[in-house]
Formats: C-alpha cells, structure tokens, sequence
C-alpha cells in the first residue's frame, strides 16, 4: 500500500495544502485501499441523462457506481467539457467544477467527503 502515498517533499506539503485535485485524487485511492472511510459519502440523485453536477464543496471526489454510463465530462467553467472517462468511476473535484455524466440506465453517485 505505500506506493499510493504521496512521498513526503516540500512540493507534495504544498499540494496538500492547497487542496489540489491530484491530492484530492491520492487520498481517496489511498483511503479505498486501506478500507478508510473519513466520513460518510452523501448520496447524490442524478437527474435525466447528460445530468451536470456543480461541485460547490473542496477537496472531495464524486464517485459514479453504477448504470450504463456511456460518457463522464469535466468543467472548470460549466461551457467547455472535458472527456475524462467512460464509465463509471471516482472523480476528484474542486469548488466551482462541473462534471457531466451521460448514461443510458440510471446511475447512482456518492459524494466523498475528504
């Protein structure tokens, strides 16, 4: 499991804290590897399909679990999307970020609290 860790460095300091998407992303693999839950996931109901989400939180990831997703797209601006995945999945977020699912069956999301 210690290869997940971020080594200790003044510039991985700095990603933590600041809270950046990659530190967002390492401790979330971290903590699903080693069975850790800091707090609960929240529920989240998607709506119809392509469905966007504004994330108005910090350091925390939007997992995907389920359905037939066909597409996952990422914003910084809520105009101009990013494909980033497939299918279902864990995808780190910081405030003001729009993620786009499209999906054919119904797909359920957490919100993973840091």
């Amino acid at each position: 499991m210690d290869n997940y860790l971020l080594p200790a460095s003044p510039m991985n300091e700095d990603l933590v804290a600041n809270n950046s998407p990659w530190t967002v992303w390492t401790q979330v693999v971290r903590d699903l590897l080693s069975g850790v839950i800091r707090f609960a996931p929240a529920a989240v109901t998607p709506g119809a399909s392509p469905w966007t989400y504004q994330f108005t939180g910090a350091g925390r990831a939007l997992l995907i679990l389920d359905g037939t997703v066909s597409l996952v797209e990422l914003s910084r601006d809520g105009v101009t999307f990013y494909k980033v995945a497939s299918g279902p999945g864990a995808f780190p977020m910081v405030q003001g970020d729009f993620l786009r699912v499209t999906y054919a069956a119904l797909t359920s999301a957490n919100l993973m609290p840091q």
